[in-house]
């Protein structure tokens, strides 16, 4: 089973023949220029043709004899005081994000629907970012020990959030610290959809988090 979401993704399936000797790109950095160029049009008719060729398949394991247990992972005080300090800084943010919708209100009725929906989908991705963070301390733990037991470890993750994280380091190229994808997704809404466009992107953010302080006490 193989899986992708960009065409870079796919490095390291060389296996596949889509590139190399006898195959139309001769290199990897062919096939990636070529697919990528083309949006995600040309990764679905990659997905076809491998489909057709029966190199492409998706086939659910069987859960015989497999059994599970729910861990339930401890909330660390450090934990608890970034969560606190989330929700203090959403609830700030939404108060400014109505004040605004009420100048719009009556100007741009689907702008002010179309600011809400932003809004709420990424309060939704923020603290699930948030959520699946309190755990990987806890993961790391529990996965060290299954190595000694002489166990194959294997994580699955709803979401890796490489996109925020992405955006964070494009936007200033000297980040020297771990990107938080949490906060990605605070920044970037309220850069793209907070009302204003005559106001800077630092007058946005003072308004919206009612100072730098409570933006820096983010985790």
């Amino acid at each position: 089973d193989i899986g992708a979401s960009e065409p870079k993704d796919m490095a390291y399936m060389v296996r596949l023949g889509l590139w190399g000797d006898g195959a139309v790109f001769q290199q990897f950095g062919d096939f990636f220029q070529a697919v990528d160029k083309r949006g995600v049009g040309a990764m679905e008719i990659v997905a076809m043709d491998m489909k057709l060729r029966g190199m492409y398949i998706a086939r659910q394991l069987s859960f015989n004899g497999v059994s599970f247990r729910i861990q339930e992972v401890p909330l660390t005080p450090a934990y608890k005081e970034s969560y606190n300090a989330a929700v203090k800084t959403w609830v700030s943010a939404m108060h400014m994000f109505q004040q605004a919708a009420q100048l719009i209100k009556g100007t741009d009725k689907r702008k002010s629907t179309s600011m809400w929906r932003q809004f709420w989908a990424a309060h939704q991705r923020f603290f699930k970012y948030l959520c699946i963070g309190s755990k990987v301390d806890h993961v790391v733990k529990l996965s060290r020990k299954s190595v000694v037991e002489g166990k194959c470890v294997v994580i699955g993750l709803q979401s890796t959030g490489e996109a925020r994280m992405a955006e964070q380091y494009e936007a200033d190229a000297e980040v020297f610290e771990f990107a938080s994808s949490a906060k990605g997704v605070l920044e970037n809404l309220v850069e793209k959809h907070f009302p204003g466009p005559n106001i800077s992107k630092e007058e946005r953010e003072k308004l919206v988090y009612g100072g730098k302080k409570m933006k820096e006490n983010l985790p």
